[in-house]
């Protein structure tokens, strides 16, 4: 996660920023600023920090320069991550499945692509799947996925007649802004 800071230059000579420090959690970078800015008489500079850590890890920047009225500004910086689910592949589509035969796969990772642990709280079928769908092993919930981590999950489709299934998977988690995802099934029996 990334944040912007603007440093404005409100005086009347150029304002040189001589140092860049942080006090605190190593969670917190710099990015893409060097250790030393000059800021012209009104005009602006952006400070960029990244932030890698879990929640309510805080740093403190400190901001030096030649100001004569405030030469040291501190900054205190709070961090907050969240979860950020992804479902890999968005939907599984079984094609053609022998009736009375072996049954079809799909093979799903659910994904943390975001900087804190995801908890996935329930995974479960829509109420109007059809019965063909099933998922293999069982998962004990709620389970944990770690940020840049993934848990695997393996759907079976079994064909029982000459037509096509439809379904939905539903992924429940404490993702904030994605609480819930489905995965679309599908699948058409065929007789060999």
């Amino acid at each position: 996660v990334e944040q912007r800071f603007v440093v404005e230059n409100r005086g009347d000579a150029p304002l040189h920023i001589t140092d860049l420090r942080f006090e605190g959690s190593p969670a917190f970078e710099l990015v893409d600023a060097a250790d030393t800015l000059d800021v012209a008489v009104g005009a602006r500079a952006e400070i960029v920090v990244a932030f890698h850590g879990g929640d309510g890890q805080s740093t403190v920047l400190h901001i030096s320069s030649d100001a004569e009225n405030e030469p040291v500004v501190d900054v205190t910086l709070r961090g907050a991550c969240q979860p950020d689910i992804e479902i890999v592949p968005a939907a599984c589509d079984f094609g053609d499945v022998d009736v009375d035969g072996d049954p079809g796969v799909c093979d799903l990772s659910v994904e943390n692509v975001g900087g804190c642990d995801l908890v996935v709280t329930d995974v479960n079928f829509a109420v109007a799947t059809d019965a063909a769908f099933n998922a293999d092993g069982a998962l004990a919930l709620p389970f944990v996925v770690a940020p840049g981590g993934a848990a695997a999950l393996r759907l079976s489709g079994t064909a029982r007649e000459t037509s096509t299934s439809t379904g939905t998977l539903v992924v429940r988690s404490l993702d904030p802004d994605e609480p819930e995802v489905d995965v679309s099934l599908r699948l058409t029996g065929v007789r060999p």
